[in-house]
């Protein structure tokens, strides 16, 4: 039996961050490097694009205050208060908790413009084209997700699958095949830390799988590392395409990785778990990796 931990749904109580402000074209346009494209629906009904100033939320939750990634964002829809806030994240949590910050800051075509809670019903985050995260953008709601596609081959260089059945905190085929999952909760499980991505392979030959698709065609730099994990000894590798580009049998060890690569739109990143000789009973192994364009 796959030596696995009853996965969980928690549920987090967060805060959002947004703005006090005004108009202010005339001056000076502030410094934008994350790519990411806002929209900001104002409660008259009108809309304010641009890309963000800050580049996280600041948020305060009953668990304590702490900063979200707006990277990590897809939605935020303002209480009636306008001091609280509910915010989706692209890894299917739903976030709670009072705005900690005072204005909320767009660039936009016509120059700086700072807007006060008060006047936000919802903000939109879009755009990310440029950076790509196994761990930051994990769902448990939607598979694909994304560019991430969650899944398994019957053995190795087989048919790619989609995992079927969502389970708590992860994917998998079927109760005693492959899975991937992410370890919610405050303490390690099956050699898993807390926040980490496990993948776990079956036990007739299957092979876990987090596949990464290009959506356009660039050059891309891939760091990360398959973990130490479970005691048994698995099989890892990394493909573009079929042709692989990282390969280590029989580990029990931290594998890091880290390479550039051309693909085009549609080529994928396979992240690939085998069982080995004995790693099906023990065989949770994190994988973290960040996909970057160049």
């Amino acid at each position: 039996m796959i030596r696995i931990p009853a996965l969980r749904i928690a549920l987090a109580a967060i805060a959002m961050l947004l703005v006090a402000g005004k108009s202010q074209a005339e001056q000076p346009a502030a410094e934008t490097t994350s790519g990411l494209k806002v929209t900001v629906e104002v409660v008259d009904g009108s809309r304010v694009i641009g890309e963000p100033v800050a580049e996280e939320l600041k948020i305060a939750a009953s668990v304590g205050e702490m900063s979200v990634p707006l990277e990590n964002v897809g939605k935020v829809v303002f209480n009636d208060d306008h001091k609280t806030a509910v915010v989706s994240l692209l890894n299917g949590d739903h976030l709670s908790g009072a705005i900690k910050s005072g204005t909320f800051s767009l660039q936009t075509i016509w120059g700086k413009v700072d807007l006060k809670p008060q006047q936000i019903r919802t903000i939109t985050v879009t755009g990310r084209a440029n950076s790509w995260s196994v761990k930051s953008d994990f769902a448990t709601t939607s598979n694909p997700n994304g560019s991430w596609f969650y899944g398994w081959v019957a053995q190795d260089g087989g048919k790619f699958a989609l995992y079927k059945s969502q389970v708590g905190d992860g994917w998998r085929a079927e109760a005693e095949e492959p899975t991937v999952w992410i370890n919610r909760t405050g303490q390690a499980e099956c050699c898993v830390q807390p926040g980490e991505v496990s993948e776990h392979a079956g036990a007739n030959g299957e092979h876990a799988i987090v596949r990464w698709q290009a959506p356009k065609s660039c050059r891309v730099h891939v760091k990360g590392t398959f973990g130490a994990g479970d005691i048994g000894a698995v099989d890892v590798k990394v493909l573009h395409n079929t042709t692989v580009l990282f390969k280590a049998d029989e580990t029990k060890k931290d594998e890091p990785f880290e390479f550039d690569v051309a693909v085009k739109a549609g080529d994928t990143l396979d992240f690939d778990v085998g069982a080995g000789k004995e790693g099906y009973a023990y065989g949770n192994k994190p994988i973290d990796a960040v996909i970057s364009v160049k």
